[in-house]
């Protein structure tokens, strides 16, 4: 049920989902193209997200492990590291190049101000990193292996608008003489933002979303904190997210 729910999520949710690709391709092959996922990106200041790409070979292959190089065209307003994360520094735009050989994608980039910032602790009360699936999946070839999706951060922005971003990452289990070892397959990425509804007379607001059409989640006080009912689109399945403030 979770595998479903989250790899549904990751479709609905983001066109910017980033993930490793698993499948080995060899050094030999030519790259033919190149493009990031998400051609617009909004940042609040402070706030960091990877910028998702796509370099595939003549036969639309996707090709890893390659190294691509990264550029902002105005690093006092979005920063942008070796490894393709974007940092927001400061209210303005930018555009961020990628290159790989003769190869090049664009990505503009829009930070639209402060806010404030969360991270997220704890998932339906369990402290994070938290194992939110656990599946036994059958290969073509007749074996099976145990899949596990592991809740491991997430980052909330608030201002008048909201963005929310929750990282799972997916291994493939396998249990030796009583050992278990996990083995790191992809990293998902669940991303949402849109406008905040206050709701002045409980302190409580809902989260509009402008990704999933009549997607709302709800955020709200509790003993421990600010508390965020986030609901999976596609879904009626809710995650009960704890956060805490960022130093």
């Amino acid at each position: 049920m979770f595998a479903r729910t989250v790899m549904m999520s990751v479709l609905l949710l983001s066109s910017a989902a980033c993930s490793e690709p698993t499948r080995v391709v060899e050094p030999e092959t030519t790259a033919a193209s190149l493009s990031v996922t998400t051609p617009q990106v909004d940042l609040s200041v402070g706030f960091s997200q990877p910028l998702g790409t796509q370099l595939r070979s003549a036969d639309g292959r996707l090709l890893y492990n390659r190294p691509l190089a990264y550029t902002s065209s105005n690093s006092a307003v979005v920063r942008v590291s070796a490894q393709g994360v974007l940092t927001a520094v400061a209210v303005g735009s930018a555009i961020v190049t990628v290159n790989y050989g003769s190869l090049s994608a664009r990505a503009a980039i829009d930070v639209i101000g402060t806010a404030t910032g969360y991270r997220i602790t704890s998932y339906n009360g369990a402290a994070l990193p938290v194992v939110v699936s656990d599946d036994t999946v059958t290969r073509a070839d007749g074996s099976t292996v145990r899949l596990i999706e592991q809740f491991e951060s997430g980052n909330v922005a608030l201002n008048d608008a909201y963005q929310i971003e929750l990282q799972i990452g997916v291994y493939e289990r396998t249990i030796s003489n009583g050992r278990t070892t996990d083995r790191f397959i992809r990293r998902n990425f669940l991303r949402d933002q849109g406008q905040l509804q206050y709701n002045w007379l409980d302190g409580s607001a809902a989260l509009l979303s402008e990704k999933v059409g009549g997607l709302t989640h709800r955020l709200e006080s509790s003993p421990s904190g600010p508390r965020l009912a986030f609901r999976i689109g596609g879904t009626y399945d809710v995650w009960n997210l704890n956060l805490q403030l960022r130093q």
